[in-house]
């Protein structure tokens, strides 16, 4: 079994889907909001464990599978992408996390739209 079964299927699933229910947000952008998280708390455990840590490469290639071992698709996929190099590099996310929307707020600095 995968160390973040738990996590997300026992979790994760059940609090997006009940949040979108209530809200109307789409699933979509709230699991993108959890894989944020996600990639952001592996990349900060990295400096600590290192990349070859079992969690954090379990971590990792969950992020990069499209879909489950059951062949569902998997919502935690590729939550950012990492666009040009060295001091340029910029971290962007996948899918837009909508906080545009609240206009004391604007755009996030990953987002995918903002240019």
């Amino acid at each position: 079994s995968h160390r973040y079964d738990v996590l997300v299927d026992g979790h994760l699933r059940p609090v997006i889907d009940a949040i979108s229910s209530a809200t109307q947000l789409p699933k979509k952008v709230l699991w993108s909001n959890a894989g944020n998280v996600l990639e952001n708390t592996v990349q900060r455990a990295i400096a600590f464990a290192g990349p070859a840590h079992p969690a954090i490469d379990e971590a990792m290639s969950l992020m990069r599978e499209q879909r489950n071992p059951d062949g569902r698709p998997n919502p935690l996929f590729e939550p950012v992408r990492y666009e040009g190099v060295g001091q340029d590099m910029k971290r962007m996310r996948r899918v837009c996390c909508l906080r545009y929307f609240t206009p004391s707020l604007g755009y996030c600095k990953s987002c995918p739209l903002a240019d």
